[in-house]
């Protein structure tokens, strides 16, 4: 038996239990610009499209849909915190937004509101090697569904089976069981 080079450590996810979910029947990704990324010329920005496939392949597999218009039910965003190299530790900048260990976030940043999820935490209190991926409600521009890996992720070196190893069991957790779709 062949194991994975990245352990899942910790996979778990929150929600707005307000939300029905069965409401949800298209997604979209939340912005479609570049994603922040460190300056770090060693990294692979491959990763971006990997990790979109990976989510949006265990969506359609829920019974969801691209949105062919601009106007999604669901949108996407994700991050992974990276490991800082030990060259860069003292180059690390305080962003207004983010405080601290922003450098070392790949991914999105966004201005949705968290208010209906309730044990929600900030982006910088998960561990090093996380995968976060947050699904907004289109409409209302408020966070709906959190899922995460505590995962030893290093995108430099990880295997596309990996990635998408750890986003399926992330995304196995969407839709929350009290509204698992039929």
């Amino acid at each position: 038996m062949i194991s994975s080079c990245t352990p899942i450590l910790n996979v778990q996810s929150s929600y707005d239990y307000s939300v029905n979910f069965d409401k949800f029947r298209t997604y979209g990704w939340y912005q479609v610009e570049t994603p922040v990324t460190r300056a770090d010329p060693e990294y692979d920005t491959s990763i971006d499209q990997q990790i979109k496939a990976a989510v949006e392949s265990e969506l359609v597999r829920n019974g969801m849909l691209p949105s062919d218009v601009n106007a999604p039910d669901l949108l996407i965003a994700y991050d992974i915190a990276l490991e800082p190299r030990p060259d860069q530790v003292n180059n690390s900048t305080p962003s207004t937004n983010f405080g601290f260990g922003y450098s070392y976030w790949y991914g999105y940043r966004y201005s949705y509101s968290p208010a209906g999820v309730s044990d929600f935490r900030n982006i910088q209190e998960y561990p090093m090697g996380a995968l976060v991926i947050d699904l907004i409600d289109a409409n209302t521009n408020e966070l709906v569904w959190r899922g995460w890996a505590e995962a030893d992720i290093d995108p430099i070196g990880i295997q596309e089976r990996d990635l998408n190893r750890v986003v399926a069991n992330i995304m196995s957790q969407y839709p929350p069981v009290p509204n698992l779709r039929r």
